[in-house]
């Protein structure tokens, strides 16, 4: 386990350096261990990766293949939040390639999840974020972090806690900014500043 985390680890720090086939080698290589070992989780994360260092290099029939694959895991496990994540990951995957009406066909399955699970009981939710989070930092996995951060922000979003929601926000987008994550930080960008902007509108009026 601590290995293919650390072939994980290797492999953000390859990508940032734009290191990519290094950071390929190192991505492969943690999907084989976690393969073995029947570590799904980790097998969707490194599955994600590639399909994000793909879609960075325009291979994008592997990129897709990638998504796929990682989407086929979290339908299997039932992870929803997973399954959105990757749904968006496909989104930003056809936008690239100018394929705007498939690719909002994603964006929008991906925003119905991320709302169905914003709409379910709110301490359940945060506390399923905060273990998650907990783990994601105990094991290193900073795309994981991110990724929770950003969940933490639409959960508070949704019931309209927007000062919190913006420091997530914030803390994501700084996140996917170390691992020149340039979409992810794009978006967390843009979510900050509607957080903001409503804050902003709640005090004036």
């Amino acid at each position: 386990m601590q290995n293919s985390s650390a072939l994980r680890g290797l492999g953000d720090l390859y990508y940032s350096q734009t290191k990519y086939s290094e950071t390929e080698e190192s991505l492969i290589l943690a999907q084989q261990i976690y393969t073995r070992i029947g570590n799904d989780h980790g097998r969707v994360n490194t599955l994600r990766g590639l399909g994000e260092l793909y879609r960075s290099q325009t291979k994008f029939s592997d990129a897709e293949e990638s998504f796929i694959k990682a989407q086929q895991i979290y339908t299997r496990t039932g992870s929803e939040h997973g399954r959105a994540n990757t749904l968006r990951g496909l989104g930003d995957l056809y936008r690239s390639q100018t394929k705007c009406s498939k690719a909002e066909e994603f964006f929008m399955e991906a925003q119905q999840i991320y709302t169905g699970l914003a709409m379910t009981k709110y301490s359940e939710a945060e506390e399923s974020f905060i273990k998650a989070q907990q783990i994601y930092t105990y094991i290193g996995d900073s795309l994981g972090q991110a990724d929770t951060l950003r969940g933490f922000g639409h959960l508070y979003k949704t019931h309209g806690r927007n000062i919190k929601s913006a420091v997530c926000y914030a803390q994501a987008k700084d996140l996917y900014d170390q691992m020149s994550r340039l979409d992810d930080k794009e978006e967390a960008s843009r979510w900050l500043a509607i957080v903001s902007e409503e804050s902003n509108s709640s005090l004036t009026s």
